[in-house]
């Protein structure tokens, strides 16, 4: 009954926006569990969700309340069976909103697998990992255009602990070949400045700027091996 009175309570909003049962239905169930829109915050057709939410469970709650009442009219302790269904119709409604809310998960992983396959390996990267991707990729390109594979790194972050050592960890990672570590042992022929003040200042005179992003971030290339 309780999934009827539902279903009832949203054909009654649905046609005022123009949107059809089966829309209205998922984006409501969508909105239910949004990391970005919370129910709060969520619209659909420009009628905010909390309001659909609120009439659904006000239906379904007087509805079980008029069900126990009439059944409760037959018997001799009202009282009690009244009682007993207010409880029940909060239960009810508990139900409601947890299903609710298991559904709109189930929903929003849906949505989050249907948006990964659409996205290219390089799209889920910077999703996850934000800028420190992107200027990892912009600094590979750029010095396997120059071919060197040899950099010294410099950041005013702190390289012993969190976020520093895992933005270093991730630079280097993604700019191989470039080799930030010095794991071949080779002589340096670059420098890569991350997130240090005044950036310039620490680029040697033999030392030709390839590519500078701002006054924290840059690229520079020791000029005889250019």
């Amino acid at each position: 009954m309780a999934a009827l009175f539902f279903v009832f309570a949203l054909a009654l909003f649905v046609p005022l926006e123009d949107i059809s049962p089966q829309c209205g239905l998922s984006r409501f169930l969508s909105a239910m569990y949004s990391l970005d829109k919370p129910i709060f915050r969520a619209s659909m057709g420009g009628r905010p969700i909390r309001a659909l939410f609120v009439v659904i469970i006000l239906v379904v709650f007087l509805a079980i309340l008029a069900v126990g009442c009439f059944a409760g009219s037959f018997l001799t302790d009202r009282r009690r069976i009244l009682a007993d269904k207010v409880v029940i119709a909060l239960v009810s409604v508990y139900l409601l909103y947890i299903i609710s809310q298991t559904l709109g998960q189930i929903f929003y992983l849906r949505s989050c697998m249907e948006d990964n396959h659409r996205r290219t390996v390089n799209e889920k990267y910077a999703s996850l990992l934000g800028p420190v991707f992107n200027y990892s990729i912009t600094v590979r390109q750029t010095l396997l255009e120059q071919k060197h594979f040899s950099c010294q790194f410099l950041t005013d972050k702190d390289l012993s602990r969190d976020p520093g050592m895992l933005d270093f960890r991730i630079i280097a990672y993604f700019l191989y070949p470039v080799d930030l570590r010095n794991i071949r042992a080779e002589e340096q022929d670059c420098l890569v400045v991350y997130d240090k003040k005044n950036a310039t200042q620490f680029v040697p005179a033999d030392y030709r700027i390839v590519q500078k992003f701002d006054d924290r971030h840059l690229v520079a290339v020791r000029q005889d091996s250019l």
